[in-house]
């Protein structure tokens, strides 16, 4: 049988249990408001300035959404269509965007630092001045994707297909671009310094004036690039195309490097260098 002494025991309890509730909640007000902000998004498409961190929205369908400044680091994006998508100033640090689809997506002034977008399409998207530090874009489509003035220090973009990018004044140092597309992209003022290049396509590149100190270029197809007073201080070359490239007025460029790479009868050099005919 209860008595009274185990009935006042039990409310005593049930009292300092709403008591804890209500006193801690408040200070974490996170899954309310993500549920309200996430009707929000479904209902009007657009969710400015909103606190989504680590949402789950994998697959969604997010098309022409406005999440313009949204907190969205952890999130899950793997398989979700942003194409369109208005995401200025978002902070997306640590996203999973694997397969995610960006084409025509604002990403001006965002953050994705460690986001991982493996596999995913960027195309024409525009990431002008975008934090995408250590971002993993391996294997990914950024065709007429801009990326001007972007950080990508340490990126990977491995088999990435960069074709006619812009990457005007870009920080990329370390980043990897290994058998990465570059045709036809514009890279003017690009920091490439001690970045991985090797088997890369920059055929038809305007590179001019970028900084190239200590990169690996072995094997680069740089038929037709336009690099002239780049930076190529201590670059390997080790079997890059030269072909009908123009390097007038290169810094750091010297014989022995060429004696390594191959051009043809176009490809124009500074004085007193010269460059054996590729087979």
């Amino acid at each position: 049988m209860i008595n009274d002494q185990t009935i006042l025991t039990n409310i005593r309890t049930s009292i300092f249990a709403i008591i804890f509730m209500v006193a801690f909640f408040p200070l974490l007000p996170f899954p309310a408001l993500a549920i309200d902000y996430l009707m929000m998004l479904k209902k009007t498409g657009a969710c400015p300035n909103c606190e989504l961190e680590g949402v789950d929205l994998k697959g969604a369908m997010l098309v022409n959404a406005d999440l313009s400044g949204a907190k969205m680091w952890d999130a899950d994006l793997k398989w979700a269509d942003l194409s369109g998508a208005n995401l200025s100033a978002v902070q997306l640090q640590r996203a999973d965007m694997e397969k995610a689809r960006l084409i025509n997506t604002n990403l001006e002034n965002a953050k994705l630092r460690y986001a991982d977008a493996e596999k995913s399409n960027f195309t024409a998207a525009n990431m002008n001045h975008a934090d995408l530090r250590e971002v993993d874009f391996e294997n990914s489509r950024l065709r007429g994707a801009i990326l001007d003035n972007a950080d990508l220090r340490s990126a990977n973009f491995r088999r990435a297909d960069l074709t006619r990018a812009s990457m005007q004044n870009a920080k990329a140092r370390d980043a990897d671009f290994e058998r990465a597309k570059m045709t036809n992209a514009l890279l003017t003022g690009t920091d490439f310094r001690d970045i991985n290049l090797n088997r890369s396509d920059l055929s038809n590149a305007y590179a001019a004036g970028g900084r190239f100190e200590r990169a690996q270029m072995r094997r680069v197809n740089l038929t037709g690039a336009n690099l002239t007073g780049a930076n190529l201080m201590n670059a390997d070359l080790f079997r890059s195309r030269l072909s009908g490239a123009d390097l007038t007025d290169v810094k750091g460029l010297t014989q022995m490097q060429l004696d390594r790479a191959c051009g043809d009868a176009n490809t124009k050099l500074p004085p007193s260098l010269q460059i054996k005919y590729c087979e």
